[in-house]
């Protein structure tokens, strides 16, 4: 991710997301179970910017609705800020909670976001948010990394959720220790 400069693509993570989760469908019945809290079962189906929503991931009893944000605060703010919900500001987390609950029929709902450690999204001050659950990267990095498969992009995906565990975007420490690595192995070789 960080040679293709894409660490910080949102969409590209998203992408990510709907080529584990389709891919190996017993990961993601188990991720869904220790992580989301839920129970999917197969066959399911995972679509990607349905009315603009990041994943939709619908089986014959669920809906999930998932957004993902990397570097990026809750969208749909109206430019006349609209207040709904109590003096809650607008947004997208509204208007995708009343576009499931439209569909669901006699489905459940379920509404996640997945948040980078970094990311400090104060959840609170938007109308539907409290119908969304947040899960850190932390939570997806622990997970996965515990999830043995031989696929290089699966070995990419978790490698590349690492960096969204840091409280900082940056973790000066790590980035200035490998630096030092780098120069001593320049040094060695100029010997």
């Amino acid at each position: 991710m960080d040679v293709i400069r894409k660490e910080y693509d949102e969409l590209v993570y998203s992408n990510l997301f709907s080529y584990i989760f389709k891919t190996y469908p017993e990961v993601f019945a188990d991720f869904a179970n220790k992580v989301l809290g839920l129970t999917i079962s197969a066959p399911y189906s995972i679509e990607r910017e349905r009315a603009n929503i990041d994943l939709w991931i619908e089986d014959e009893n669920n809906i999930l609705v998932i957004e993902n944000k990397i570097k990026s605060g809750i969208n749909g703010v109206s430019a006349r800020h609209d207040f709904s919900e109590g003096g809650l500001i607008q947004s997208q987390l509204l208007k995708y909670f009343n576009y499931a609950e439209n569909e669901k029929e006699n489905k459940r709902t379920s509404y996640f976001i997945f948040v980078p450690n970094y990311n400090k999204i104060d959840l609170k001050q938007y109308s539907g948010s409290k119908n969304y659950k947040e899960i850190k990267y932390s939570e997806l990095f622990n997970y996965f990394s515990k999830v043995s498969i031989e696929d290089v992009y699966f070995k990419e995906f978790v490698n590349s959720l690492y960096r969204h565990t840091k409280d900082r975007e940056v973790d000066y420490a790590e980035d200035m220790a490998l630096k030092f690595l780098n120069q001593i192995k320049r040094n060695k070789q100029n010997v």
